[in-house]
């Protein structure tokens, strides 16, 4: 026995992964028997969508995928939706675990039943079941209609004459006497059936001479009549006067080739109108759906829908197609989107169009920021700045980077927070790229380590160690020039950049970054700062655009 309160959970879980707007949406389904339990929730036919989403079966606890199964859901919903629609449905099925065999598939997501045929049938007549419970699917009425009952071949009785007359007649005779099925009348002329298979002996036809010409028929474009009435039959198609005769017309398929043609006009240059909606929809998107619809907004544009950006991965419908009726605007962009993202290949396409764009906009920030310091137009605000918590924040920022690739990554500081003049996007940019880097090219280790100052001293350290191969002496310099790689290094992704840009933010706050190697074949940066600029730099600071606050 299935407990109320935990199907209110499931339900709760369901609507929080697939969206609460769902919640009207979901039927539930709870069937028990002696061979096999049947609970979960399927959606109403017109939740269903253009596209296998959010379809979900699991067999004790476990999540599979079945197209046995799947069949047995879609025949459930015959007729209540488009062929070339999809239910939703999270079914969980439990029975006897013998009767299930999971070793037929190395991702143990295809299961194999002792007895398909039957799991196939309780799972189908679930869904039906749950279907016609809560009233989706459609009834019989079986109700007497009383007019039939006023008809005189109910109402008035049959006379001794009528009888007779029926009984006499060769019809009725050939059903109600024995061997009578195939027998053929004298008078019928059905014996004369050879006669169909004889030639046709027809008068011979006369031709008329070459040189008569016959009139050949004006043919006429059809037109409506101006005062012509359109007439609907069976809801289903219109029939209409015309100049040469009538026409009918099925109204669907007409619709259908009227969007067809404006679409494709919209497509070739002529944008369909729009209207402004008095209360935009706003939706939010996953990064993969925001990416997409980013990439979509001009092709909305041509067919009516003013879609705009608000903020991470959220934006607004401004405006619809003029001709249609406001309300359905964020259905179709969802629609859209699902479609889209169905394809493979716009997916994967997109998917390195967004990456290739990140690594370029990170290159020409990094050309960018490496020209300005170059150039001396950097501008540096010198503001008193806690450089633990922010060697911290940048530490935790690579934090899951490090992870992935299975680092020990470890960070020490100073028990006093240590504080010093300096431009905090500028040591932002100091850090990520030299965290950045060390991460990349380490094999197992990476750590970081804050040395304050001594008694007296106006300069603190800080050392980032990562055990990659090991630079030689000779290079040691060389990395630090612009676009300069190493040849082992060319496997991993960057720009050439990073160091160079490190080294030149570190100059304008008058300290310096080297590499050194350790007793221990580790690769060490040393990164050297002051407390404060000093004064003798005072005449720079207007060309550096220096600001000590």
């Amino acid at each position: 026995m299935i407990h109320p309160a935990c199907m209110e959970r499931r339900e709760q879980r369901i609507l929080q992964i697939l969206g609460t707007h769902y919640n009207s949406k979901l039927v539930t389904v709870q069937e028990q028997t002696d061979y096999m339990n049947t609970f979960g929730f399927v959606g109403k036919p017109d939740a269903a969508k253009k596209t296998r989403g959010d379809q979900y079966l699991f067999v004790n606890n476990r999540f599979i995928r079945s197209a046995y199964l799947n069949h047995a859901i879609m025949s459930a919903f015959q007729d209540l939706i488009p062929s070339d629609s999809f239910p939703l449905y999270v079914l969980f099925i439990e029975l006897d675990p013998v009767q299930v065999d999971v070793n037929v598939h190395p991702t143990k997501q295809e299961i194999k039943f002792e007895d398909e045929k039957i799991v196939y049938a309780f799972v189908q007549a679930a869904v039906k079941h749950a279907l016609a419970q809560f009233s989706i699917t459609p009834t019989l009425d079986f109700d007497l209609d009383p007019s039939i009952q006023h008809l005189d071949a109910v109402s008035k009785p049959v006379s001794e004459e009528k009888k007779a007359s029926v009984a006499s007649s060769s019809l009725y005779q050939s059903f109600t006497q024995k061997n009578q099925a195939h027998f053929i009348e004298k008078s019928s002329n059905l014996g004369e059936w050879k006669s169909f298979f004889t030639k046709d002996e027809r008068p011979e036809i006369l031709t008329a001479p070459a040189h008569f010409q016959f009139e050949q028929p004006v043919t006429r474009d059809i037109m409506l009549k101006e005062d012509c009435t359109l007439i609907q039959v069976f809801n289903t198609y219109i029939l209409a006067a015309t100049n040469r005769g009538f026409v009918l017309v099925h109204q669907q398929h007409a619709h259908e080739r009227v969007l067809y043609e404006k679409l494709a006009a919209a497509a070739a240059g002529k944008p369909v109108a729009y209207q402004r909606s008095l209360f935009p929809s706003t939706i939010e998107l996953s990064k993969q759906d925001a990416v997409l619809l980013e990439e979509l907004l001009d092709d909305l544009l041509q067919l009516g829908y003013l879609v705009e950006p608000f903020g991470k991965d959220t934006f607004v419908i401004q405006g619809s197609p003029a001709d249609l009726d406001q309300g359905n605007e964020r259905m179709v962009v969802e629609n859209l989107l699902e479609q889209v993202d169905d394809v493979p290949q716009i997916r994967d396409d997109v998917f390195t169009m967004e990456r290739n764009t990140n690594r370029l906009i990170a290159l020409i920030n990094q050309i960018l920021d490496f020209r300005q310091t170059e150039t001396k137009g950097f501008s540096i605000d010198f503001v008193k700045v806690n450089i633990t918590q922010l060697l911290k924040e940048s530490h935790l920022n690579f934090a899951t980077l490090a992870k992935k690739r299975a680092l020990q990554y470890s960070i020490e500081t100073p028990a006093n927070d240590l504080y010093a003049f300096a431009d905090e996007e500028a040591l932002n940019k100091i850090f990520s790229n030299l965290l950045s880097n060390a991460i990349k090219y380490a094999q197992k280790k990476v750590t970081i380590k804050l040395v304050p100052p001594l008694t007296g001293d106006n300069k603190f350290i800080i050392e980032i160690e990562n055990d990659g191969m090991v630079i030689p002496d000779e290079l040691k310099e060389k990395i630090f020039e612009p676009f300069y790689r190493l040849k082992e290094s060319f496997k991993h992704q960057g720009t050439g950049l990073g160091l160079a840009l490190a080294r030149s933010l570190t100059e304008l706050h008058q300290g310096h970054l080297d590499l050194q190697n350790t007793s221990s074949g580790l690769n060490k940066f040393v990164l050297c700062l002051p407390l404060k600029p000093a004064e003798k730099n005072r005449k720079n600071r207007h060309k550096r655009m220096l600001k000590i606050k």
